[in-house]
């Protein structure tokens, strides 16, 4: 299933070109009447996968047409985890797009702007989330995808102590790398603290990734040397910048 990640594949599953807008009922654009949109009849959606197109693997903003990425979700979901289809909601936020060439698509379906942000962005964002927990539940699993990186950050630490928020671009990878680091020890033999860790390819996808290594080895290794963290041009990076 990887190989689904590739770009040259999500390209040809994006929704640019579509004359016919078939995902343009989950996308949602109007603010203070979010919960009236939400009108799914299906009563049992226990996990939303939700994106506002920003950051569409590597080809940028991809506004409304984002909408791909929560479909490819919901479908690693259903066809890797048994999630039951009918449990499964994906969404786009709509909130403009600040990629030219996409505006410029005739077929477009999502709003003709610049992005919104700053408090209009937020304010949307808090609409949906409270819309989907009064609908569906408190316990109801909101998955972001796709989005900014300082965006993800933000709203991960806003939501997760009161909702049942997930953002897999930062948490699912971060822990995935952490759970190798952790299992090396048994072939190095050493110390988390007595390694120097080099993050080949370090990008978006990796910009969450050093600062729950460090959480960790400040908390379990008793060894308090720092470890040196190495980028992908061989640049030293020191943890305290990562605080």
């Amino acid at each position: 299933m990887d190989r689904v990640s590739n770009e040259w594949e999500l390209k040809d599953c994006s929704l640019k070109g579509n004359p016919n807008g078939q995902c343009e009922r989950s996308v949602l654009r109007w603010f203070e009447h979010v919960e009236r949109i939400i009108v799914e009849p299906e009563p049992n959606v226990r996990t939303v996968l939700v994106t506002d197109g920003e950051k569409v693997m590597s080809m940028g903003d991809q506004g409304a047409h984002g909408m791909c990425i929560p479909l490819y979700q919901v479908c690693r979901q259903i066809c890797l985890a048994g999630i039951r289809p009918h449990n499964c909601l994906p969404v786009t936020l709509d909130v403009g797009c600040n990629n030219q060439s996409v505006l410029d698509d005739p077929y477009y379906i999502g709003l003709r702007q610049e992005r919104v942000s700053g408090a209009d962005y937020e304010e949307l964002v808090d609409e949906f989330i409270e819309a989907i927990v009064c609908k569906y539940g408190q316990d109801t699993l909101i998955q972001f995808e796709s989005m900014n990186v300082q965006n993800s950050i933000r709203l991960l630490s806003k939501y997760r102590d009161r909702y049942c928020v997930i953002n897999a671009d930062i948490q699912d990878i971060a822990s995935m790398v952490l759970a190798g680091i952790l299992a090396s020890r048994k072939a190095t033999g050493k110390m988390l603290g007595e390694n120097t860790f080099c993050f080949f390819g370090a990008g978006r996808r990796f910009d969450a990734v050093p600062s729950p290594t460090k959480l960790f080895i400040d908390k379990h290794d008793a060894i308090k040397k720092k470890p040196r963290f190495l980028d992908l041009t061989w640049r030293q990076v020191c943890f305290k910048d990562l605080d």
